[in-house]
């Protein structure tokens, strides 16, 4: 799951307009743009061959069908600053993943790939990108601070005592079957009027991201399912930092393991012992919260099983700093929402069982 809003033309606030173009004109199916808007954040770190680039955020995304594995979703993303020359000077050519088959990892597919969007060059002559990017931010401080609600908001449990019929109240309650209770410990609300600078956040329910008791950050979803290619499911407040953040982290910092997890809902379901990424796989910041804070304890993976590249990532590093790692796999068609918590706690513990890690009742 991401955030922020998603078009498929260049509109005002495409970072880089000639690789958009690029890819929109040379690969079949147009392009999505995810987390439009978004910097890109990195820093240097020392390596046995010098120096090499840690990605803090990869910024805003452009989406495609992958060339190499007949993907039809859209499921290789190119950061906006894929090409460009990182702190050091050297072009980062590695800002693109095919989250379906991990293509781009085969050196001979992200040779081709290079080539149809840079053009063929030999391996000496491959310079930076030559499309015109907004200059990114290096060494971003990673301090979170207080953010505002997007306007008037109200509880949906006071919308549902003053409104039941209403259609906020509706979808969470019914159709998604959250107890009220559960939808006031997370503080869970609806956008009544919006300020102007957030307006597509209006007529939304509004989940606020809290870390050490502040608001950091909301995320605004769409009330009921529909046509999600011309309305965006969820809307991120502008300039979140979401790779700073963990969504429910106040709740579980203390908890004796975590449960990783991509959405928001997800946690819902799951209770306090889970934390949401914000996204499909974790930042370095991420990485580094989720280590020293839960250090020695298990970790459980519940991700999009599709996501198999992320979840082989994620695992790797955890399992490289000694973190204990249970991954749990759904069956096909079925998330965290089809079940209630028993349920799905239940899966959790049968998994963690067969890989001989032991975790107290949560």
């Amino acid at each position: 799951m991401t955030d922020g809003l998603y078009a498929t033309t260049p509109g005002t606030g495409v970072l880089c307009a000639g690789l958009y173009n690029k890819l929109n004109t040379t690969l079949a199916g147009g392009v999505t743009v995810a987390a439009q808007g978004e910097r890109f954040y990195s820093h240097s770190v020392q390596a046995a061959a010098g120096y090499s680039t840690r990605v803090d955020s990869g910024g805003e995304y452009y989406r495609v069908n992958c060339p190499f594995c007949h993907d039809s979703r859209k499921r290789l993303w190119v950061s906006h600053m894929y090409g460009q020359p990182d702190v050091n000077g050297k072009p980062m050519r590695f800002l693109a993943t095919c989250y379906n088959e991990d293509c781009l990892s085969d050196v001979e597919n992200w040779r081709k790939f290079d080539e149809l969007i840079h053009g063929f060059s030999n391996v000496g002559q491959r310079g930076v990108s030559p499309f015109h990017v907004q200059d990114p931010e290096w060494g971003e401080p990673t301090v979170l601070a207080p953010v505002e609600m997007p306007g008037n908001v109200i509880a949906i449990s006071a919308l549902a005592a003053t409104m039941p019929d209403h259609p906020a109240v509706q979808y969470m309650v019914h159709a998604r079957r959250y107890a009220l209770s559960t939808l006031d410990h997370y503080e869970v609300s609806y956008c009544l009027e919006a300020k102007q600078k957030y307006r597509p956040a209006a007529g939304r329910v509004i989940f606020p991201i809290k870390m050490r008791g502040e608001l950091v950050g909301w995320q605004a979803r769409h009330v009921g399912e529909t046509d999600w290619h011309g309305i965006p499911k969820y809307y991120g407040m502008p300039g979140m930092k979401k790779r700073l953040m963990l969504y429910n982290y106040d709740n579980a910092v203390n908890k004796p393991f975590v449960v990783l997890t991509e959405g928001v809902t997800d946690c819902h379901v799951l209770g306090d012992t889970s934390v949401a990424l914000l996204g499909k796989s974790l930042t370095t910041f991420q990485e580094e919260l989720v280590i020293n804070t839960w250090a020695g304890k298990p970790v459980v993976l519940l991700l999009d099983p599709e996501e198999h590249v992320a979840i082989s990532r994620i695992t790797n590093t955890l399992l490289a700093n000694r973190v204990p790692v249970v991954v749990v796999t759904l069956p096909d068609g079925y998330d965290c929402g089809d079940y209630d918590r028993a349920g799905i706690w239940n899966i959790i513990y049968n998994y963690a069982q067969q890989a001989g890690i032991y975790l107290p009742q949560a």
